[in-house]
């Protein structure tokens, strides 16, 4: 159950769960109808997101999903971004917490249990600068419902998007860490990689570095077809300790049952160190 899908992150979203195989189908909250494509996969409900009974509504959604049989996971893509500065604080306040609120209160009281959001790199409710802040107000109301497992997504400049201009983008591309480019397509597929992800830890994740999680998995499964027919082997990876820590052992986890024989010793390393480390030959992979 997806809301914020007919924005540009959120409809990358809803386009990447509907091409997961193992995605049964995705339900999107709507504030009005919307056309959608021909996938049968992927439905509408329409509810008023401003009503007092917006949550319990959420929460009648959550519970027949549920009795369907599949887990169900929830994710929240509301976002205003560039235009946010057309809006009062209490206009963005309505939405980012009161309405992304109400539809995770709802989520979990229906009986979700994991929820993913989306928010903005550096936010916290202790900024001055007011967007940050609100995101910062945003993630701490999420946090305080409750969910078995909570990831948070903060992407920096989002390329693909109509809201950020191309020479911005571009730009972006210097900026090194997180508070560079990501495609918003990039951002879609760690949004499914999260909910794929069905061993990942209970608790709270925050990531920031959703290019390295997802170049993490795709460089092991270069080296793996490299490898191929081959019963075992080991695998040498130097990554940023937050990706090792928060992101990486689901992906670790899928990629063994799949590939049960090759061993991945992992190793944590600051950029600097990983270009290093891939010049000497003492790793096979850097991310």
């Amino acid at each position: 159950m997806i809301i914020g899908g007919t924005g540009q992150v959120g409809a990358a979203v809803v386009r990447a769960l509907a091409a997961e195989p193992s995605c049964a189908e995705v339900v999107m909250v709507n504030r009005r109808a919307i056309s959608l494509n021909a996938d049968p996969r992927v439905r509408q409900v329409v509810l008023d997101t401003a009503a007092a009974g917006f949550p319990s509504e959420v929460t009648r959604l959550a519970r027949s999903m549920i009795a369907q049989g599949d887990p169900v996971f929830a994710a929240c893509c509301v976002g205003v971004g560039q235009g946010s500065l057309k809006w009062s604080e209490e206009e963005l306040k309505a939405l980012e917490i009161g309405v992304v609120g109400g539809f995770a209160r709802g989520c979990q009281a229906g009986g979700i249990t994991r929820f993913a959001l989306l928010s903005a790199v550096g936010s916290t409710s202790k900024s001055r600068i007011r967007y940050v802040r609100i995101m910062g107000l945003k993630e701490e109301t999420v946090q305080a419902v409750g969910f078995q497992r909570l990831a948070i997504f903060r992407p920096g400049i989002i390329a693909g998007n109509v809201h950020t201009p191309g020479y911005v983008a571009r730009l972006g591309c210097l900026i090194p860490g997180r508070f560079g480019v990501i495609e918003q397509d990039d951002i879609a597929r760690a949004f499914v990689a999260e909910f794929v992800g069905s061993t990942a830890q209970d608790g709270l994740v925050i990531i920031e570095h959703a290019r390295q999680m997802l170049s993490a998995l795709e460089s092991i499964r270069a080296v793996a077809d490299e490898s191929r027919g081959l019963e075992r082997g080991t695998i040498r990876m130097a990554c940023f300790p937050v990706v090792l820590a928060t992101i990486f052992p689901p992906i670790l986890r899928r990629f063994k049952q799949s590939h049960p024989g090759i061993d991945v010793i992992t190793l944590e390393a600051s950029d600097e160190e990983v270009d290093a480390l891939i010049a000497a030959k003492q790793v096979d992979i850097g991310t």
